[in-house]
């Protein structure tokens, strides 16, 4: 029987936000929360330090934007899935977090289902892209 569990970590600007996803994802027994920041130098000293498979990040941060913070992880941590989980549904936006290495791309008024199936998807190798933009 496998009992890896997931190492995922947050980044988002907002307490409240990041407390929530903790807690989305503390419901799972798949998943383990091993880190959180507020802001960019935060978020990339958690990839390069803690090695989770999954970043959860937000494009807006204090301090530089996830856009780069995404960029950065992918040369620092290429192993660390960066899932961008953000309010903007705007293509352009979405296309350049996709460009600077991110893989999957969540709307925050999504379901918390659609969270799930963005980890699932990278964990698989997979591109995930919020229905919400699709």
């Amino acid at each position: 029987m496998n009992t890896k569990r997931t190492r995922i970590a947050i980044a988002d600007d907002h307490g409240l936000m990041r407390q929530g996803l903790a807690a989305i994802l503390a419901a799972d027994p798949r998943f383990d929360v091993v880190g959180e920041a507020s802001d960019a130098a935060g978020a990339v000293g958690l990839a390069r330090d803690l090695a989770p498979d999954v970043l959860l990040l937000d494009v807006g941060l204090a301090g530089g934007s996830g856009v780069d913070v995404a960029g950065r992880v992918a040369g620092l941590a290429p192993e660390c899935r960066v899932v961008m989980v953000t309010m903007h549904a705007r293509l352009d936006l979405v296309a350049a977090c996709f460009r600077a290495g991110a893989v999957g791309y969540v709307v925050k008024d999504s379901a918390a289902t659609s969270l799930v199936a963005a980890i699932e998807a990278v964990l698989r190798g997979e591109l995930y892209l919020d229905a919400a933009i699709t």
